[in-house]
């Protein structure tokens, strides 16, 4: 069955899409976290609910949190640079205020997620 002009233009974005610096971040970002968080696991608790499902649910729940923070992140300071491909100049300030601005957002939710959500 021929592709409709409505399944074409998705096709072509998902194909420009896939040369964007946010493609590669999205991949690179949701492989790293997956590992740290089935690595932090032995750490989790479930109060009482400590099935597969749940155990999944959170680990899926963290790593797709964590890449939208390092795209949001990203974006950030794509704007303040405003380019997409600052990190390919390598310039210290912005590596430093994206692992800065990682730092503070992950504080921030760790103390909001354990000690406010307990």
């Amino acid at each position: 069955m021929p592709l409709g002009i409505g399944e074409l233009l998705v096709f072509e974005y998902i194909q420009r899409f896939k040369k964007t610096p946010e493609y590669y971040l999205i991949i690179f970002s949701f492989s790293l976290n997956l590992v740290w968080e089935a690595a932090q696991l032995p750490l989790f608790t479930f109060k009482g609910d400590d099935n597969i499902g749940t155990i999944l649910y959170g680990i899926s729940h963290c790593t797709i949190g964590d890449v939208i923070i390092t795209l949001g992140i990203f974006e950030v300071i794509s704007i303040l640079n405003k380019s997409r491909l600052w990190f390919l100049k390598w310039e210290g300030r912005y590596l430093f205020l994206y692992t800065l601005l990682g730092v503070i957002y992950t504080i921030f939710s760790e103390i909001k997620n354990v000690y406010y959500y307990e």
